[in-house]
């Protein structure tokens, strides 16, 4: 007689020993992974949308279709990776999200005049933003921030005119970070600050 493997049999050797609460809540997830031949344990914790009310409705409603959670850096002392700006133009009132799915997290931003179509600006797997912690742990480590037009231009050398309106800064905590910036109708990507 073959023994049938259910899917979340394969899901649960795959997790080793992943722990995840259920959607609609916080969850967090648990577990271990192999780094440089030793195992270490590792924490995600991710917000469910509604943790969220100052998003405006039709964003939540994306997200919500997507199934979208919001990971926190394990610094996060109150809900983070979401932010507004004017991304796109001087005056505009623009959102950015940090997305996780199915295990991977992407960069959404949803733009005032289009909010029901966000843009993907990247994605990584969640487990592929952890990072070692001094109590011997790993701990995501993505994070979104603002990047003022006054920082931008600190960083770039004090040129002006190139900054008019906000950035989005991806960072790993306490490493580096990257900004998108818009420009000319398209998405331009520079080093940020270093920590």
């Amino acid at each position: 007689m073959r023994k049938l493997i259910s899917f979340s049999m394969i899901l649960f050797a795959f997790a080793q020993g992943r722990q995840v609460r259920a959607q609609g809540t916080e969850q967090v997830e648990s577990g271990t992974l192999e780094v440089a031949g030793q195992s270490m344990p590792y924490r995600i914790r991710r917000l469910p949308v509604a943790a969220f009310p100052e998003l405006p409705g039709d964003v939540r409603v994306v997200l919500e279709e997507r199934h979208c959670t919001v990971p926190q850096t394990y610094e996060a002392r109150r809900p983070e990776n979401v932010i507004h700006g004017e991304f796109l133009e001087k005056g505009s009132r623009d959102w950015a999200v940090l997305c996780s799915r199915d295990g991977t997290s992407a960069v959404l931003v949803f733009r005032s005049n289009a909010l029901a179509l966000p843009i993907e600006l990247e994605s990584n797997k969640d487990v592929d933003r952890l990072q070692a912690r001094l109590n011997g742990t790993l701990g995501f480590a993505w994070g979104l921030d603002i990047a003022k037009p006054v920082n931008m231009q600190r960083i770039s050398g004090g040129k002006a005119a190139m900054f008019d309106h906000d950035g989005i800064q991806v960072s790993i905590v306490e490493k580096s970070s990257r900004i998108h910036y818009f420009r000319d109708g398209s998405w331009v990507e520079f080093d940020g600050m270093e920590y």
